[in-house]
Order: C-alpha cells, then sequence, then structure tokens
C-alpha cells in the first residue's frame, strides 16, 4: 500500500499526468458545449424527409459498439491500476485508468444521445409537445454526459491535489 501511496505522489508532480488533466477538461468543455450547441436540443435543426425517415426506420440500439467501448474501458482501467502498482511508467498508467473510467462513464450517455437525437429527428411531424418532450429528453442526455465528465474533471484534479500536498 506505501508502494502505492508514493507512486501516487510521484504522479501528481508528473507534468504528463498534468496533461492527462488538459486532455479531460477539453473532453468536459466540448460536452458542455455540445449541451448548449446541440441543434436537435435546440430545435433548429433542419431535418429532411430522408432523415426522418431513416430515424423512424431505424433503432438506435447499443450494438457491438457499446459493448466493446465498455469492454476496453474496463481492460484500460485493469491496465492502468495494476501499472500504477508496479510503477510502470506512472503517467501513461494514470491516463490508461483516467481514459478506461470516462469510457465507461461516459459511452451510456453517449449511446442514449444518439437515442434522444433519433428520436427527436422521427418526431419531426409530431405534435409541438412530442417534439418539445423528445428535445427535452435529449437535452437530459446532453446535461448528463456534460455533469459526467465535469465531475469526472473535478475528481481527478482533487486527487492530484491531494498527493501533491
Amino acid at each position: 500500500m506505501n508502494m502505492l501511496l508514493s507512486e501516487l505522489q510521484v504522479l501528481a508532480y508528473n507534468p504528463w499526468a498534468w496533461a492527462v488533466v488538459g486532455v479531460l477538461a477539453l473532453f468536459s468543455t466540448h460536452a458542455v458545449i455540445q449541451l448548449l450547441a446541440c441543434p436537435y436540443a435546440r430545435g433548429t435543426a433542419t431535418i429532411s424527409d430522408t432523415d426522418m425517415s431513416q430515424a423512424q426506420n431505424s433503432k438506435a440500439h447499443p450494438g457491438a459498439r457499446f459493448g466493446l467501448t465498455m469492454l476496453g474501458g474496463a481492460a484500460l482501467t485493469v491496465t492502468g491500476l495494476f501499472m500504477i502498482a508496479k510503477g510502470i511508467s506512472p503517467a501513461i498508467a494514470l491516463a490508461a485508468v483516467v481514459g478506461g473510467i470516462v469510457l465507461i462513464q461516459t459511452e451510456p450517455a453517449r449511446l442514449s444521445i444518439r437515442q434522444q437525437t433519433y428520436a427527436v429527428i422521427s418526431h419531426r411531424d409530431a405534435t409541438d409537445e412530442a417534439r418539445e418532450n423528445a428535445r427535452e429528453r435529449l437535452r437530459g442526455s446532453h446535461r448528463a454526459l456534460a455533469s459526467i465528465n465535469v465531475f469526472l474533471l473535478l475528481a481527478v484534479v482533487a486527487a492530484m491535489l491531494a498527493f501533491k500536498g
């Protein structure tokens, strides 16, 4: 346990570890911008007949991408934890752990955004209430993704600062 704590303290002073935090900040910023600027959630997107027909006839099911992304995230997280415990490339290990956790935590929200976007597109000719409900569900999915990203960023920064001091 002492070895793990000493590795984490070394990591807190590693500039490459802070670069990982910077990348996480970029992901968080992108998620917040998408929350604010999504044309489908804002109701400003121009939806063609073809887009609407495709959205109505297709189902946004998880598929292989979802499963592979979740498995990849788990593998990255476990690999990174073992690397940290063994003192192997702490900055790369941190990147693996953070990347894995980000994948595991955000992929369900990304799937929900894809599904809700299809719902908004397929409701183009629905009643005003149905369209607004679909847009509100999409906004909720965007809020969830942005919240998760910002929370993960704050948690990583807090952990880094805790081991720095």
